[in-house]
């Protein structure tokens, strides 16, 4: 019986019937923050020397190369403890003949939803036939013909692509469930997209990901990892005092193409947050942010040091705290500081001590160190 239930978790959810565990709403697209923008955190266009050519991401190209290079400076060390790594998603589309972003169709004013039409745009085939056809000035968003957009025929999906971007687009999109909160109790069109990554449940995971013979991964994965940076600027405000200041923060994302913990499944996203400081000083100022965006800093970047670390589980978050007590003093001032705060809860002398040993390269405490700990697996190592 045991045998038999480990079996019938392990298949994959058919295509008719997945729709009930996803949320039938679209996630929106969160823009900038006021103050990335207000310090031009990814360049300033109006700026005479502004150039967004390598790569063309909307990001000017000097900025782009400052960013990296502090993202590359508290970057995570990750400790495997499977054969799991971080990769780039990308990849997966580079090594194959095809690989189709899978556009199902939903009707779902009933009780039980129906699965109108399922479409594939290649990602493969996107590169070699740009789209020549003029869009639309609006697309048929709720169409649910078994063909394509009109102006995205089977032969370009780069078309097809184009049309969808148009119809999700972030600040004028043309589709119904966007644009209005009304509901027609007789049809409710849903779309649902996903890329299918290699495997389906444990067994196939590990025979794609796994070398059966040396249990490590695949040759063909190899040089595939990657980790994924997003910096953005924080302001810090006081109900009672105001402005406080501000805080950098990188924050690191990593895709695994599946997870066969507790609740096995493709496509898993975890990341964690750097918060960046001065010489363990908490707080930045104004002109401390433009110091360290400054692509000539090479002097503030020996000044720059990791001030709060969070780790994301889901909805579950672990906060290690650089500056309180702040692990920059001397030892002899660290532990006065310590003492002055009286009893402890349980175990958070331990944890004092554990983040004063990340933060230094050596026992000695000759060099500071910027690069967190993290682990891969989540079993009793870490998450």
């Amino acid at each position: 019986m045991a045998i038999l239930l480990s079996s019938s978790f392990a298949q994959q959810i058919r295509k008719d019937s997945y729709l009930r565990f996803v949320p039938l709403n679209y996630p929106r697209i969160v823009g900038q923050t006021a103050t990335n923008a207000a310090f031009h955190l990814y360049g300033n266009p109006d700026d005479p020397n502004y150039q967004d050519v390598n790569p063309v991401d909307g990001i000017d190209d000097a900025r782009h190369r400052r960013l990296l290079e502090l993202a590359a400076k508290f970057a995570p060390y990750l400790v495997r403890n499977t054969t799991a790594i971080p990769m780039d998603f990308k990849k997966f589309m580079e090594s194959r003949k095809a690989f189709p972003l899978h556009v199902d169709t939903w009707d779902v004013s009933r009780a039980s939803a129906e699965l109108i039409k399922s479409e594939t745009v290649d990602f493969v085939s996107i590169a070699r036939s740009p789209c020549q056809a003029a869009l639309p000035a609006s697309s048929n968003a709720d169409d649910t013909t078994n063909a394509k957009h009109p102006h995205a025929n089977a032969a370009n999906d780069d078309c097809w692509l184009l049309a969808l971007l148009q119809e999700f687009h972030p600040t004028k999109p043309q589709n119904e469930r966007f644009k209005s909160a009304l509901v027609s109790p007789n049809r409710n069109i849903f779309k649902v997209m996903y890329f299918d990554f290699p495997g389906e449940d444990e067994q196939s995971w590990k025979s794609e990901y796994e070398n059966f013979l040396s249990g490590e991964l695949p040759r063909a994965y190899h040089g595939i990892s990657k980790i994924y940076a997003h910096p953005f600027i924080q302001e810090v405000r006081s109900n009672l005092h105001g402005m406080l200041g501000y805080e950098f923060i990188l924050q690191y994302w990593f895709f695994y193409p599946f997870n066969d913990g507790g609740n096995n499944h493709e496509g898993d996203w975890e990341h964690i947050n750097v918060a960046v400081t001065i010489n363990g000083n908490g707080l930045l100022s104004a002109e401390e942010i433009r110091l360290i965006l400054a692509s000539d800093s090479a002097a503030a970047d020996e000044q720059l040091v990791i001030s709060r670390l969070e780790y994301y589980f889901h909805h579950k978050v672990m906060i290690l705290d650089f500056l309180n007590p702040n692990v920059y003093l001397p030892k002899k001032e660290w532990q006065a500081e310590i003492k002055q705060r009286g009893q402890e809860r349980l175990g958070e002398k331990w944890l004092w001590e554990k983040i004063r040993e990340l933060a230094y390269v050596d026992r000695k405490e000759s060099r500071i160190n910027t690069h967190p700990l993290g682990y891969i697996g989540a079993d009793n190592k870490g998450t």
